[in-house]
């Protein structure tokens, strides 16, 4: 699980979080070790300290996602659950509503059966490196923060998505793609929830492939590490651009 990054052997934490295997190296009793010491540092700094969680599409997120929700909440950290989206859309979130952390379960283009745990810090940026150590060392002396008195709440952000496009849309001029014709590669993943819609949105015209959201194939022979299905889908659709993600 670790990799080059890593300082010393039992660090969990890689150039992107922790990831690995599911079921061997990623269980959901990581998953809770790893918010359960994000948890105390975050309430170092505020008692009640308010969170963002999402995940991509894989099968192993909702289990992974729920229980990183279970014990933030226990420890006494409100959170709010965006479901699949974007990892870089709740770091964006995390900004726009002055959250004071963020995690997505997500292992990035690995295949299905990978899964990992990222740590965002406040303004929805990675967590610096020098915090996720301090993570890393509560995790391994198994320390545990006093629990909270009462569980914080846990609520649904079903609007994330939408509040997301609302953001960097307004960025663009309107129509600013008109006339364009766009294939969109979702590789199966998180932007096959919000890819199209923000193009189109645009102006263009979009044809998006690969998008299914059960996980089940996300970045097999797809997304931006595998190009050559986006590449023939542009040349046989004469498009004027692909986008792969």
């Amino acid at each position: 699980m670790p990799d080059a990054h890593s300082a010393r052997p039992d660090r969990l934490f890689g150039t992107d979080g922790v990831r690995g295997h599911v079921g061997t190296e990623i269980t959901p009793e990581l998953a809770a070790s790893v918010a359960r010491a994000y948890a105390s540092l975050l309430r170092e700094a505020d008692p009640s300290p308010v969170v963002l969680l999402g995940r991509d599409t894989r099968p192993s997120g909702p289990e992974l996602s729920a229980a990183v929700r279970e014990e933030l909440c226990r420890c006494g950290v409100q959170v709010r659950d965006c479901g699949v989206i974007p990892t870089g859309a709740l770091c964006l979130l995390v900004r726009e509503h002055g959250a004071d952390g963020g995690v997505v379960i997500s292992a990035s283009h690995n295949p299905p059966d990978s899964n990992g745990i990222k740590l965002v810090g406040p303004g929805g940026h990675k967590l610096p490196i020098a915090l996720q150590h301090r993570v890393e060392d509560l995790i391994l002396a198994a320390a545990s923060p006093d629990d909270a008195r009462v569980a914080a709440a846990c609520s649904l952000y079903p609007e994330a998505i939408e509040d997301y496009l609302g953001i960097i849309l307004a960025e663009f001029a309107p129509d600013s793609l008109q006339g364009l014709r766009v294939v969109l590669d979702c590789a199966h993943g998180a932007a096959s929830c919000s890819a199209e819609v923000t193009f189109e949105r645009l102006g263009a015209q979009v044809s998006a492939i690969n998008c299914d959201t059960d996980g089940a194939r996300i970045n097999i022979e797809c997304g931006s590490t595998r190009p050559q299905a986006l590449a023939k889908a542009v040349m046989a659709q004469g498009a004027d651009l692909g986008v792969a993600f």
